[in-house]
């Protein structure tokens, strides 16, 4: 990270919608340690793995019922939602430095809403 930079100014604000054509500011980053006018160099001040991707929420459901028709002959039925929300799981932003999309989401990650239905005699 170029020195005069912190993290907070690197990431882009706002919303990971609106963000995510831009969730680095590329200016903030350099490839080797940069060369200041009085000759001093230096690599910045942020430590290694400081950046993290975009937050995830995935929220799953279950709901079933027994039916109990005699003592030994049972009826489970069940329904199953993964990712019930349907929220979109983005990817990490691209990382090549020198890459035309460095800083941008190009992706999603995870499925998208599924249900599954179940049943089950017991006997």
């Amino acid at each position: 990270m170029n020195p005069g930079f912190t993290m907070s100014s690197a990431l882009a604000s706002g919303d990971i919608h609106q963000r995510i054509n831009g969730y680095f500011d590329p200016a903030a980053f350099s490839g080797a340690p940069t060369v200041g006018p009085n000759g001093e160099t230096g690599f910045g001040n942020l430590r290694r793995n400081t950046f993290r991707g975009p937050s995830q929420q995935n929220w799953d459901v279950s709901l079933g019922k027994n039916f109990r028709f005699t003592e030994k002959l049972n009826f489970k039925f069940a329904a199953d939602f993964f990712n019930i929300l349907n929220h979109p799981i983005f990817a990490s932003p691209n990382n090549v430095f020198n890459g035309l999309g460095f800083g941008t989401i190009t992706s999603t990650k995870g499925t998208p809403r599924l249900i599954q239905l179940s049943g089950r005699f017991s006997f």
